[in-house]
């Protein structure tokens, strides 16, 4: 038995050619013409003002087995198990045309909620313009609990690194850390709580949502110690940049350490430790993207021009 997968356009023209219409009680429909219903509840498909001397079959079954197949105008049926099945829909006219159509049906318990993968943290205390502001002296800690509810897609798993600055797993490498890997949130969603320690530096928790496609969106919200928003940030300018350089959009970074860019416009910090030239030219120090020829003093936060310049 042949099953086709129909995109929206491919499917409206097959319709519009055949005069067939699929009607679906409790259903939702995806887009690559697929079609969902629920176990328990009436499934119908008929045929729209099809000519009088059209005949129809309608045969629907699993895995190549013939479930159910009607000679009626209306196809009904209320499926008991959750599966993949195949309703051919085959019409023959008073001349003995003869034109087939292919559904796939999907039974399950509960219908899917068709929406765009974005991936959203929310928190307590309650996120501002991105940013937490905690309170405590050095050396204390703070509690912050995340949700990732607002999130949305088919998601399988809620990864949270809870300081992309941070290697919690000591394995080398700050970009892979999932800290909530044994909680109960990875595959749920729903909240995790982490203690902050104040130490002078802020941190970036960043939401990581995949979905079984194994398409990624990501999310970051800073925490930051103490409350004190108005001193918080510091902006800079890139006057002194080449004129061949472009500029390519606005970041906010947290500097770890003091750091200073010398005349070639690579930055020079104490041991000059963690300084990468990219291709393009830019500067990373991680987990930092310096632009501009200026001192930040450790822990600060500034904006930047990011600019993509030859090397020199």
């Amino acid at each position: 038995m042949k099953h086709t997968s129909l995109s929206p356009a491919s499917l409206f023209l097959q319709i519009f050619f055949l005069g067939l219409f699929l009607f679906c009680v409790q259903s939702a429909s995806l887009a690559s013409g697929l079609t969902y219903t629920k176990i328990g509840e009436k499934f119908s498909a008929e045929l729209e003002n099809p000519p009088a001397a059209t005949k129809t079959e309608w045969v629907l079954s699993a895995k190549g087995d013939i479930i159910k197949t009607s000679h009626a105008s209306k196809f009904s049926y209320t499926f008991k198990n959750i599966g993949e099945f195949s309703l051919r829909a085959t019409t023959e006219d008073a001349n003995k045309n003869r034109e087939t159509t292919v559904f796939e049906v999907f039974a399950v318990t509960k219908l899917p909620n068709f929406q765009v993968l974005t991936s959203k943290i929310t928190t307590l205390p309650e996120t501002k313009n991105g940013k937490i502001y905690l309170s405590g002296e050095k050396g204390e800690e703070a509690t912050v609990i995340f949700s990732f509810a607002e999130s949305s897609g088919e998601i399988e798993t809620y990864e949270l690194d809870v300081n992309i600055f941070e290697d919690s797993d000591a394995n080398g490498e700050i970009s892979d850390d999932v800290d909530n890997k044994n909680d109960p949130s990875y595959l749920t969603g729903g909240t995790f709580s982490h203690a902050y320690k104040n130490t002078g530096i802020p941190a970036r928790a960043r939401l990581t949502v995949i979905d079984k496609e194994g398409n990624r969106e990501e999310s970051f919200v800073l925490i930051t110690f103490p409350h004190n928003p108005e001193n918080s940030e510091e902006t800079t300018n890139t006057e002194d940049f080449p004129e061949s350089a472009t500029p390519e959009e606005q970041l906010e970074f947290i500097t770890q350490q003091k750091a200073l860019q010398d005349q070639k416009n690579n930055l020079t910090s104490p041991e000059n430790s963690g300084t990468i030239t990219t291709p393009s030219g830019a500067t990373l120090l991680r987990p930092v993207l310096f632009a501009s020829r200026s001192e930040i003093l450790e822990g600060q936060t500034a904006t930047f021009e990011i600019y993509s310049a030859p090397e020199n």
